[in-house]
């Protein structure tokens, strides 16, 4: 039986260093580890299960996780995008020196306003406009670290305090409604995905009024329509790429898209790479 590797703060993120961020591409299991920091995980593409303290968790894009001092952390059957983040307490302040539990951030008295109600749930899911918010911080977050431009920590610092807030209110129910929305326009739009998808149709399905809808679409989804279903046809042929052996065309066809030109050229647009040259790539690093 395998030892359980222990990855020190020091060796992670480097000598009085208080936080990195950093992303990676998970296609491969990734065996039981723990860590002498607090990490946070931002689901920024695809699916797979993470394992956290022994409970799985499925978890896709828009998921964020958080895995506590010394606890076990693993994943499997992934094939996910993540930005990680992660973080020795002091850097949110010393008062949290010793600390070994992220919500002990929760409970600084700058947060305490807002986190009376918040659980120890180990995943808090974004969608829609903040979701759209919150991954244009996190990459922002991403690119002050990997630059290090002066006062970059300060800046850090600074969106470390508004995602902790956005996670606050995300944990305390301040979303639900509206990711109960989202939830079923995207179970919706999946489930036909082949198909012709209009707004009077995603409406009725999730009981709205269209005339209301088709005026609340932008804000609960964060896009307008066309995209939105061409974001969701994308992703969702990028993970039959990576996980079947289906046809380029058959592919493009099981995700509703007509014109092969269009796919290929939308395709490059969202990940950098044409359907055969992401394809090519992903059977590389599996070799």
């Amino acid at each position: 039986m395998n030892a359980i590797q222990r990855y020190t703060a020091d060796d992670a993120l480097g000598k009085n260093e208080g936080i990195l961020v950093k992303k990676e591409l998970a296609n491969r299991n990734k065996n039981l580890h723990t860590h002498e920091f607090i990490e946070i995980i931002f689901i920024s593409g695809g699916e797979g299960i993470q394992i956290i303290g022994g409970k799985e968790h499925h978890v896709r894009h828009g998921d964020i996780l958080f895995v506590n001092f010394g606890e076990s952390h693993a994943f499997k059957n992934s094939s996910m995008e993540f930005i990680h983040i992660l973080l020795r307490p002091e850097f949110m302040s010393e008062h949290l020196i010793n600390s070994e539990n992220i919500f002990d951030v929760f409970s600084l008295p700058r947060f305490s306003s807002i986190s009376s109600t918040i659980t120890d749930s180990k995943v808090a899911s974004f969608s829609g406009e903040e979701l759209r918010i919150l991954s244009q911080m996190i990459e922002t977050m991403l690119c002050e670290y990997e630059e290090k431009r002066p006062g970059y920590k300060a800046v850090l610092y600074g969106y470390m305090q508004v995602l902790f807030t956005m996670l606050i209110r995300r944990l305390s129910g301040f979303y639900i409604e509206k990711s109960r929305a989202t939830d079923k326009i995207a179970a919706y739009v999946e489930e036909h995905l082949a198909e012709h998808i209009t707004l009077s149709d995603i409406a009725r399905n999730c009981f709205y009024n269209p005339s209301y809808f088709s005026r609340k679409f932008k804000s609960i989804c964060g896009k307008n329509l066309i995209e939105y279903v061409k974001e969701k046809r994308l992703d969702s042929a990028k993970r039959l790429l990576e996980s079947t052996d289906g046809t380029v065309t058959d592919i493009m066809s099981a995700c509703g898209f007509c014109s092969r030109s269009q796919f290929y050229k939308s395709f490059k647009e969202r990940f950098g790479l044409t359907p055969c040259e992401y394809r090519k790539n992903v059977n590389k690093k599996n070799i």
